[in-house]
């Protein structure tokens, strides 16, 4: 399943142009701990 970061991230890279009126709603306590745990250690 296709999280909505990863869809957004579709479309901004096919169109570069595009511009997105608000992200906001798309961050949560869920989103922002995946977002985290992603990242690289170093």
């Amino acid at each position: 399943m296709e999280t909505k970061l990863l869809r957004i991230a579709k479309l901004a890279k096919s169109d570069p142009k595009m511009k997105f009126a608000s992200l906001a709603h798309l961050l949560n306590k869920e989103a922002l701990v995946q977002c985290h745990l992603e990242l690289p250690t170093t």
